[in-house]
C-alpha cells in the first residue's frame, strides 16, 4: 500500500474537525499541541529513555547563586539535547545537539466514484478530461 501522507502548510486560519460538531482555527491546534509536547511528555520521554537503560538523557541546569537544579527537558523539543555521534565511514565522533521534532501528516480520502444505473447497466460518471475535446478530433479524423 503507498504511503499517501504528505505535510500540509494550511495557514493559521484554517480550520480543523474531528467530530463534525467542533472546529478549531489550526493555528490554535498547532498552539495546543505545541504546549503539549513541551510540557508533561519531555519528562515521561526521558523516563522512559533511563528506564530502557538510556541514560544521560536529561536536561538539568544548576541555577547560578543556589543549590536548585531545574529540570529542562522541554529542551529536547526547542533548543536540543548535546550529543555527540560515531557513524559508519565517518573520520571519528562528531559533536552537535539531536533534537525531537513531530510532523503532523495528513492522508486526504480516494474521492468517491459515483455510479449510476441505468437498464440493469453500471456507469461510471466521469468528470470532464482536458483530453476529451481532442479524442472527438482524433475520432472524427479516423472515420
Amino acid at each position: 500500500m503507498e504511503d499517501k501522507f504528505y505535510q500540509p502548510n494550511y495557514g493559521d486560519d484554517d480550520v480543523i474537525t474531528f467530530n463534525s460538531s467542533e472546529m478549531c482555527k489550526f493555528g490554535r491546534f498547532k498552539q495546543v499541541l505545541q504546549s503539549a509536547l513541551q510540557s508533561k511528555l519531555p519528562d515521561t520521554l526521558v523516563e522512559y529513555l533511563e528506564a530502557q537503560g538510556i541514560t544521560g538523557t536529561s536536561i538539568r541546569e544548576y541555577q547560578k547563586g543556589s543549590f536548585r537544579v531545574e529540570n529542562y527537558n522541554r529542551k529536547w523539543f526547542i533548543d536540543g539535547k548535546n550529543c555527540e555521534i560515531l557513524s559508519i565511514g565517518a573520520g571519528g565522533w562528531q559533536k552537535g545537539k539531536l533534537r525531537i521534532k513531530f510532523t503532523l501528516e495528513f492522508c486526504p480520502d480516494e474521492p468517491e466514484v459515483e455510479e449510476l444505473t441505468q437498464s440493469n447497466d453500471v456507469e461510471i460518471n466521469q468528470t470532464e478530461s482536458p483530453l476529451d475535446d481532442i479524442r472527438q478530433l482524433m475520432s472524427k479524423d479516423t472515420q
